[in-house]
C-alpha cells in the first residue's frame, strides 16, 4: 500500500491529479480490505483524496471526503485528537477557497482549540492555523471582539491561552 500511495503522491506533485485519483482509490481500496473503514490509515487516504480534489477546485467532492476524515478521527482518536485537529484545518481551507470566510474562520478557530488544548500551540501546523484564522476573521470583516466570540467554545484557560498565543503571533 505505501508504494501505491507514494506514487499517488508523485502524480499529485507533478499536477496530474486524474492520475494520483487513480492512485489515491487504489490505496483505498487496499486499505479498506486490509484494515476496514475506520482506522486513521483509511482516514489519510481519505485526507489525499480530499486534497486532489481541492487541488482541481472542486471543493464539493473535497469537502465530502475532508468530512469522511473527520468522522474517523473524531471516533476513533477523538474530538480532542491533533488529526481531529488538522481534519478541520482542511476543511476550513476548502471553504476559505470558496470564499465562504465565516464558517473557515470558525473551522479554524475549532482547530486552533484543540492544538492549544494539546498543548501544541507553539507547533508549526499551529501557527499555520492562526494564520489562517487570522486572514479568515479579516476576510469574514472580524476583529478583536469576533476572535473572543469564537473561542468561547473553548474553555475559560484554553481561551485565554489561544488568545495571548495569537496576539504573540500577530502583535
Amino acid at each position: 500500500m505505501d508504494a501505491t500511495i507514494r506514487r499517488s503522491t508523485v502524480y499529485s506533485h507533478q499536477g496530474d491529479y486524474a492520475k494520483a485519483l487513480e492512485w489515491y482509490y487504489e490505496a483505498l481500496a487496499i486499505s479498506v480490505r486490509v484494515f476496514g473503514t475506520e482506522p486513521p490509515d483509511t482516514a489519510a487516504t481519505y485526507n489525499n483524496i480530499a486534497l486532489s480534489y481541492n487541488y482541481q477546485r472542486d471543493y464539493a467532492k473535497a469537502l465530502e471526503w475532508y468530512y469522511k476524515a473527520l468522522a474517523i478521527y473524531e471516533k476513533v482518536l477523538g474530538a480532542e485528537h491533533p488529526f481531529t485537529a488538522t481534519a478541520y484545518s482542511n476543511i476550513a481551507l476548502a471553504y476559505y477557497y470558496q470564499r465562504d470566510y465565516t464558517k473557515a474562520r470558525d473551522l479554524f478557530c475549532r482547530a486552533v482549540i484543540i492544538l492549544t488544548n494539546c498543548n501544541l500551540a507553539d507547533h508549526l501546523h499551529a501557527k499555520s492555523a492562526f494564520k489562517a484564522m487570522r486572514h479568515s476573521y479579516k476576510k469574514a470583516g472580524g476583529k478583536k471582539k469576533t476572535l473572543k466570540r469564537g473561542l468561547m467554545s473553548a474553555s475559560k484557560a484554553t481561551a485565554n491561552r489561544a488568545k495571548r498565543l495569537y496576539f504573540k503571533y500577530f502583535p
